[in-house]
């Protein structure tokens, strides 16, 4: 997947994330399945938390952060490293806290300082020790952030292919891209001449290892802006057993983890590969500094 691509869109992490946050695999499916984004990363030894925030400010032009303000910082306070980095970056990385602060006096201490004081955009979120309501919590302060941005589906560009028949006659496609509601192709050899709206009945997809059988509608076409002799396809899936737009169940789940998955990689591999990076910047910068 391109670089520019995948760094489109609202991101939200979680920095400085503890074995009292639990955000597994299948909740942030879940959270990836409603068009949020969220990356939850550990304490980090490599760089600063604001050297952190500034390397995601820079792979990333829409951008949430919530800090856990339950971890001690050495040398500072999370109160100076907001009041510098909403200095330095304005409304353009919108932060928010997390604690697990239940003492309702010092409750209210940490929302004064943080919401009226420092005057933080994306919130401050009490998150009580309890599996389920750790999830509620945080789906309530994403959809208050609307941290889905203006997407409804996250797609996903890839090199799958898929193959029907049609009036006794087998065509095949190369994917460009999928997400849980549609995917663009282009077809190898034949095209089938497709008017929108005609369904096709299953058809067979082959995505980053595993088949689906699908059914799905053509929702429009394009001329391929890349070569004026391709047509390039939108379908939308079908269900199974009936007129509706959407993925079957048994198929839903699964693109959504596969999707989920590859751009989770991608992504927390760019962090990994800029938190290096700075870490290297500053290594050298320490030792060229005069002693």
């Amino acid at each position: 997947m391109a670089d520019t691509e995948i760094r489109k869109g609202m991101k939200t992490f979680f920095l400085n994330v503890d074995s009292s946050l639990v955000l597994d695999e299948l909740q942030l499916q879940v959270f990836f399945l409603g068009g949020y984004e969220v990356y939850p990363l550990p304490e980090s030894h490599l760089i600063s938390i604001e050297n952190q925030i500034e390397c995601l400010h820079g792979l990333f032009s829409e951008l949430i952060v919530f800090l856990n303000i339950d971890q001690q910082l050495k040398g500072t306070t999370w109160e100076e490293v907001i009041f510098r980095c909403t200095g330095t970056f304005g409304r353009k990385v919108r932060f928010g806290v997390f604690h697990h602060e239940s003492d309702s006096a010092k409750k209210r201490k940490i929302e004064e300082t943080y919401l009226l004081k420092l005057e933080i955009q994306a919130g401050c979120i009490f998150i009580p020790r309890s599996r389920t309501r750790d999830i509620v919590t945080i789906q309530r302060a994403l959809v208050a952030n609307e941290a889905n941005g203006r997407r409804k589906a996250i797609r996903m560009l890839c090199s799958g292919r898929l193959n029907f028949t049609l009036a006794a006659r087998r065509y095949e496609a190369r994917i460009l891209d999928i997400s849980i509601s549609h995917l663009t192709c282009i077809f190898k050899k034949e095209d089938p001449q497709l008017e929108t709206s005609t369904r096709i009945s299953d058809i067979q997809m082959m995505v980053g290892g595993p088949v689906f059988n699908v059914d799905a509608y053509v929702l429009m076409k394009r001329v391929s802006p890349e070569n004026s002799s391709d047509m390039v396809y939108v379908f939308g899936f079908a269900k199974t057993d009936s007129t509706e737009l959407g993925i079957d169940e048994s198929n839903r789940m699964l693109l959504i983890g596969l999707i989920h998955r590859y751009c989770s990689e991608h992504i927390l591999e760019l962090v990994r590969a800029a938190f290096q990076k700075r870490r290297q910047h500053n290594s050298l910068s320490n030792r060229g500094a005069p002693s």
